[in-house]
């Protein structure tokens, strides 16, 4: 039981490495504007289609 605990322990602190190196933050940041862009590319998709529909 103690070894599992060790074991998970370490796995835990070598996600927390991963997480935090900058590339990982990178990537989580590019993801997030990511996210953005499409959701205003989906609005202004949005918009467009209603002015067609109102020509």
């Amino acid at each position: 039981m103690e070894r599992e605990q060790a074991m998970q322990k370490q796995q835990n602190q070598q996600n927390q490495q991963k997480e935090s190196s900058p590339e990982t933050q990178d990537i989580m940041k590019l993801r997030k504007e990511t996210e953005k862009l499409q959701m205003q590319m989906n609005s202004i998709q949005n918009q467009i289609n209603r002015i067609n529909k109102l020509k």
